[in-house]
């Protein structure tokens, strides 16, 4: 559940800043596995790192999480913000991707980059396409969203092998596809396969595609997203253990609630990749800093379980957000005054907003270093 980043000329000279000045002679080199633990192999680990605070800004963030072993960041758009209508792109979104580009060059990152195309919020395409079905003839949906990845690869020079992926919808079980008559499920498979065959003679014809979606909503949909997962090339995930009322579930159902996942999807050949995994720490989700860290490091034991099918992970977030931004994510989820909700946004950093480390980061930094970040 990632908020959208708002302040675009901040995040531009914030990333020039750092882009500018920031080095890694702190990343650790070749780390040795420890005892009784597995190697990471090619598992990656990442981290979001838009939130930040007055104690803990981009550029120290970004150094904090390096020395703990994470290798990459995300980075999240709703389609209709880079490109509101036609062949229209607004120039500060499209800087911006340049820039977080940018900064993962700059400190040996890669970058995961989500297009948010439909969610529980809504239909988040080109507003001259609202009425059109994703899998339209002549195919002019997937047309246009491969004219974006056109302009950012080709026109813009971004360099795609930097990216992780480009993930094609996030949390996109969600979308009420009941009130939607232009849509259904198998018109959205079919957009991304389009999508795939025609970037086959692009240039960045490498570039991984993928969709994303709630750890509970594709092991409760099985039928429909292994059939959607084989139009793409990895599968995304977002995994947050709540209950309806956003208190939190119990640390210890991490390894079967991942193991459902895994025998669900592993016969589609797809690897998967936790675009996001998040527990929030507030009294108020009746959470502990304990249950948080333990979340943590059961997060780990269970992707060393499952590590030739799952070769990403993500944490969300570094940092602790305000009780009036938590506010503002919860009103645009039709939850503002819901308190517990609230507090659940709130308190999903690693660090409290004051700066301070909670044990769930030190869990973080503990079990990579133990694996070989």
């Amino acid at each position: 559940m990632k908020t959208k980043f708002k302040n675009s000329v901040t995040l531009c000279l914030l990333i020039f800043f750092i882009s500018s000045c920031y080095d890694t002679t702190h990343r650790k080199k070749n780390p040795a596995v420890s005892d009784g633990y597995i190697a990471k192999g090619d598992r990656i680990l990442g981290m979001d790192l838009l939130d930040t605070t007055p104690s803990l800004d981009f550029f120290a963030g970004a150094a904090k999480v390096i020395a703990a072993g994470v290798q990459f960041i995300t980075f999240p758009v709703l389609w209709n913000q880079v490109n509101a209508t036609g062949t229209s792109y607004d120039t500060a979104w499209v800087q911006n991707i340049k820039d977080m580009a940018a900064v993962c060059t700059a400190n040996s990152l890669k970058l995961s980059l989500t297009f948010w195309t439909v969610d529980v919020t809504g239909k988040h395409v080109p507003a001259d396409l609202m009425a059109t079905r994703f899998d339209d003839v002549p195919h002019a949906m997937a047309a246009r969203f491969v004219a974006l990845l056109d302009k950012l690869f080709i026109t813009e020079n971004i360099d795609y092998t930097l990216l992780t992926s480009v993930q094609i919808g996030n949390e996109i079980d969600g979308y009420n596809a009941g009130g939607d008559v232009n849509f259904s499920w198998s018109d959205y498979g079919a957009f991304l396969y389009n999508i795939k065959l025609m970037i086959s003679s692009k240039s960045y014809s490498s570039l991984k595609i993928g969709f994303t979606g709630t750890l509970y909503g594709l092991n409760s949909q099985k039928a429909i997203f292994t059939a959607v997962a084989g139009a793409v090339d990895i599968i995304g995930v977002t995994y947050y253990p709540i209950n309806p009322d956003f208190t939190v579930k119990d640390p210890s159902l991490v390894s079967p609630d991942i193991s459902a996942l895994v025998s669900n999807y592993s016969t589609t050949t797809r690897p998967i990749y936790f675009q996001e995994v998040g527990y929030q720490s507030g009294p108020l989700c009746s959470s502990t800093d304990e249950n948080q860290a333990q979340f943590v490091r059961n997060i780990f034991t269970s992707w060393d379980t499952h590590r030739d099918f799952i070769k990403a992970v993500s944490f969300l977030r570094l940092n602790d957000v305000t009780a009036a931004s938590a506010s503002g994510t919860a009103a645009l989820y039709g939850l503002g005054g819901n308190t517990v909700f609230i507090e659940y946004i709130r308190t999903l950093g690693l660090v409290n907003y004051d700066g301070t480390v909670k044990p769930a980061f030190s869990a973080l930094s503990e079990n990579a270093r133990s694996r070989g970040w």
